[in-house]
């Protein structure tokens, strides 16, 4: 039987979210979903939020690089003259966009809803964290 980190007596069977300790439910806050030990301790920045939600934004970031980077490949791939393309850039909440091609329109609407998800998620993190 696997003995708690912190008191060393009782059988543990929870997990810390901070320091990933075993502990036992005595030495266990489960509000917080940490041990005794980083309760105590000051929360600062990315350390009041979850595990969970850092591997979440870590997956979407990766995610979007490998869409962007499929789409870069695309684009370099497509013949001289009959591909189409948007270039879109924010400047504080004002969206510049230039577009080619017969699907412009099209790119540049899906381009801004994309945009507006990741705005969405930045905003929905940054209260998480606070």
């Amino acid at each position: 039987m696997v003995r708690c980190e912190v008191c060393g007596r009782a059988p543990a069977g929870r997990f810390c979210l901070r320091c990933n300790a075993i502990v036992c439910e005595s030495c266990f806050d489960p509000s917080a979903e940490k041990c005794v030990v980083c309760t105590r301790l000051p929360q600062k920045g990315f350390q009041k939020v979850g595990a969970e939600i850092l591997s979440w934004f870590m997956r979407l970031f990766l995610v979007g690089l490998a869409v962007a980077f499929v789409g870069s490949l695309l684009v370099l791939l497509s013949l001289p003259g009959e591909g189409s393309g948007v270039f879109i850039i924010l400047i504080g909440p004002i969206p510049i966009g230039l577009g080619y091609g017969s699907h412009a329109s099209t790119l540049a609407a899906v381009s801004l809803i994309l945009v507006t998800a990741c705005i969405i998620v930045t905003l929905y993190v940054r209260k998480r964290l606070r």
